[in-house]
């Protein structure tokens, strides 16, 4: 949950290359910073969706019974819920995405590219906390804090990168389009990458 917590620390970053704000006004700011104001109820969200997908994913894990039907199937459904859940701040103004946003058809919500992306940070996160778990004592467990930081960077901006350089240019708008296409399959390339890890894992921790 801390670790959710501290994947806030992509929110500034992703916000500003994705073209995407947090009006301060009526709003308690937790920090600021590359020109973008970023509320508690923010990291609060981080908290809840990050840290209960880091849960959900650990449970199964140590239970034995994580697949990668089951991996890809959380990470859809958290997808989903990140894009029907920001409708309601997006139509009252708690947050906004503005310019040319990719495959964004319902501007009511998110544009769905950014709930993908950030489902896919999430498991790259929990991925790194899995293998990193079994080798950590005592205090040294809190690195999974710092992992989930880490973890959300690599999957976000790794599967997000031909979105953000494309939005950051001065591409024609079926390029933008295509961007998306492409940050979005490169999400499921880091999907299914992460899933055969993590079902590998398991079982190996089964058979010790």
């Amino acid at each position: 949950v801390l670790g959710g917590l501290a994947a806030i620390l992509l929110e500034p970053v992703v916000t500003f290359l994705g073209h995407a704000v947090h009006p301060k006004d009526g709003q308690i700011i937790m920090f600021e910073t590359v020109s973008r104001a970023i509320p508690w109820h923010i990291g609060l969200g981080y908290m809840a969706g990050f840290g209960t997908y880091y849960l959900v994913v650990y449970s199964q894990y140590k239970a034995g019974t994580l697949s990668a039907a089951s991996v890809w199937k959380v990470t859809l459904i958290s997808a989903l819920c990140y894009w029907v859940g920001e409708a309601y701040f997006v139509q009252n103004g708690l947050w906004a995405y503005y310019d040319h946003q990719p495959l964004w058809i319902w501007k009511g919500t998110e544009p769905p590219t950014w709930g993908i992306l950030n489902s896919t940070a999430t498991l790259v996160g929990v991925t790194l906390m899995v293998f990193a778990l079994p080798h950590l004592k005592g205090i040294a467990q809190l690195l999974i804090i710092p992992l989930a930081i880490a973890g959300a960077f690599m999957g976000h901006m790794g599967a997000g990168f031909p979105m953000y350089n494309a939005m950051n240019s001065t591409a024609a708008p079926w390029v933008i389009e295509f961007s998306g296409v492409a940050s979005v399959l490169m999400a499921f390339v880091l999907i299914w990458l992460c899933s055969i890890l993590l079902v590998r894992e398991t079982k190996a921790s089964r058979a010790v």
